[in-house]
């Protein structure tokens, strides 16, 4: 094992269709979780999209706000690995009240890119993931 991020994180997601791992080449290249990238351990802010070939990482804060668990949905018909969307359970303690923002996957950096605003609280969720349909095949779960 090696190192790949200094950052304080939990709660890793990857792509549903690398669940079920099988040759080396089918390794879950990129991670996303629910993280701290200011220096301190805790509250989690931010999602990091960490790449286990370590070249390129990125980072998206949700300044005054926590985070949960992301969730990782990969676009019809996607090519690569990364090619989907990021779910994020979004908390405001300020409003006490709850969003979901959907960032694209490739470009966590820009922001999300739309947020559904519950105006109300919900508590933290985590250990999910995306699935079109119940149980797939092994073999149709993967890219």
């Amino acid at each position: 094992y090696r190192q790949v991020d200094r950052c304080s994180c939990e709660f890793p997601a990857v792509h549903p269709g690398r669940h079920v791992v099988g040759p080396a080449d089918e390794v879950p290249r990129y991670t996303y979780l629910m993280a701290n990238d200011s220096g301190v351990r805790v509250p989690f802010t931010h999602i990091v999209k960490a790449d286990r070939l370590g070249e390129r990482r990125q980072s998206v804060g949700f300044p005054g706000r926590t985070v949960c668990e992301p969730c990782f949905v990969p676009r019809p018909d996607a090519a690569a690995e990364d090619d989907g969307y990021v779910l994020v359970q979004v908390y405001d303690p300020d409003r006490h009240a709850t969003a979901f923002s959907v960032l694209d996957a490739r470009d966590l950096a820009a922001g999300p890119v739309c947020t559904l605003d519950l105006g109300a609280f919900l508590p933290n969720a985590f250990h999910g993931t995306w699935c079109e349909a119940v149980y797939p095949s092994v073999p149709e779960a993967r890219l």
